[in-house]
């Protein structure tokens, strides 16, 4: 979606290819991509992420279910032990390993294009959350123990997710972030 730099309340919408985006190198102060990294098949990922580095003057990646070798980020196993939970106490069907696997989002993949990044959302205590406010009329209450109880415990590891810049010292990711544990890649 492109939103228009003006007060007029039309917007316009262009459809295009994330991987050959119809726009001019640097065409925008800032591109964010949320929740998208896991929907690309992971062979188009260095593509999908090379151009919206050649289309902003800064990007900014928000993504869930990411792993790594050294354990900080486990946000696959987290969906899968959410899905779970989720498809006994609702009876609902829910996706596969094999769908899950797919989806899943390596913390190199990540760093190769956005060197600076924080991990965010403990996978314990987001299960937690999730879980509480998943229940008819508790999503209040879970907001409530999440603010008072579970939040002084959202930023350490294991994360699920990761939010990833080119454009922000250190020290500003984190700040912005609430204060999550920073990484740098080596």
């Amino acid at each position: 979606m492109v939103l228009p730099a003006t007060r007029e309340k039309r917007t316009n919408f262009i459809r295009g290819n994330a991987l050959n985006l119809p726009f001019k190198d640097k065409s925008f102060d800032v591109v964010c991509s949320i929740a998208v990294l896991p929907q690309i098949p992971r062979e188009y990922r260095p593509q999908f992420l090379s151009e919206l580095k050649r289309v902003g003057k800064r990007v900014c990646i928000y993504s869930e279910s990411v792993q790594d070798r050294d354990g900080n980020f486990k946000g696959l196993e987290w969906e899968v032990r959410f899905r779970q939970e989720i498809s006994r106490k609702q009876r609902r069907h829910s996706d596969n390993l094999e769908t899950l696997n797919r989806r899943r989002v390596e913390l190199d993949e990540v760093i190769a294009f956005l060197p600076d990044y924080v991990g965010i959302q403990n996978c314990d205590i987001t299960l937690k959350y999730l879980l509480l406010a998943a229940h008819n009329f508790m999503g209040f209450f879970a907001r409530l123990k999440y603010y008072f109880v579970y939040k002084k415990e959202d930023n350490k590891p294991p994360y699920k997710g990761v939010v990833a810049t080119d454009g922000d010292s250190k020290e500003e990711l984190v700040s912005k972030t609430s204060g999550s544990y920073k990484f740098t890649a080596t």
